[in-house]
């Protein structure tokens, strides 16, 4: 797993989530599955909007936890700002992804709205968003968040107190069979890097 290289500036952005667990590792379930809460698989398809897509979900399943509500936010706006916040020159902005802490501030300072409003049209990966998105977005904006330390039990222990997380990996070339089964296989000491799309987001 991949830390983040860089910090929230906003100090609602910090806060740990080991201050907040509830499960000592004797209590830990044996397995958790939240699928139930989640809302259906996107495609990302050909661009660089892995972390875009992982905040989207997780903003998505939250919404859906505590309302009952499926809504699809939109990725391209998440995935806009946050390149927007990561661009330099500022205003150089490319499809090469963007850090999990800049989308997470996109989500605290901005905010997201429907997909709806701008939808997932690969062709305006580089447009910005219109004024009636930002105005939208303005509405969903994110108070604070839990940040995990690269830690087995607090990971496990966000899970079973119902919660998934964003996260990054190095991904190793059998990645590629978790297309057949579902499952990563645990890589290899041998194995090297992907040369292409070596580092991925998840939730």
């Amino acid at each position: 797993m991949l830390a983040s290289t860089r910090m929230p500036s906003d100090e609602k952005l910090q806060q740990k989530f080991s201050d907040h667990m509830t499960l000592n590792q004797s209590s830990l379930p044996r397995k958790i599955n939240l699928r139930s809460e989640m809302t259906p698989v996107e495609d990302q398809s050909q661009i660089g909007s892995c972390v875009a897509n992982s905040f989207a979900g997780a903003y998505e399943y939250l919404l859906k936890k505590s309302s009952g509500r499926h809504i699809d936010v939109s990725r391209l706006f998440i995935y806009y700002n946050a390149r927007a916040k990561d661009a330099y020159p500022p205003g150089h902005i490319t499809d090469s992804g963007c850090s999990i802490t800049s989308a997470l501030e996109t989500l605290k300072e901005l905010g997201t709205c429907e997909e709806s409003l701008w939808p997932y049209d690969l062709n305006k990966v580089h447009a910005k968003p219109n004024e009636l998105a930002y105005d939208k977005a303005s509405e969903n904006q994110i108070m604070d968040a839990l940040k995990l330390n690269v830690d087995l039990h607090e990971m496990k222990s966000c899970l079973a107190q119902g919660y998934p997380f964003v996260f990054g990996l190095v991904l190793f070339k059998s990645f590629d069979k978790a297309s057949k089964k579902g499952y990563v296989p645990m890589p290899q000491g041998y194995e090297r890097n992907r040369e292409s799309h070596g580092r991925f987001d998840f939730i």
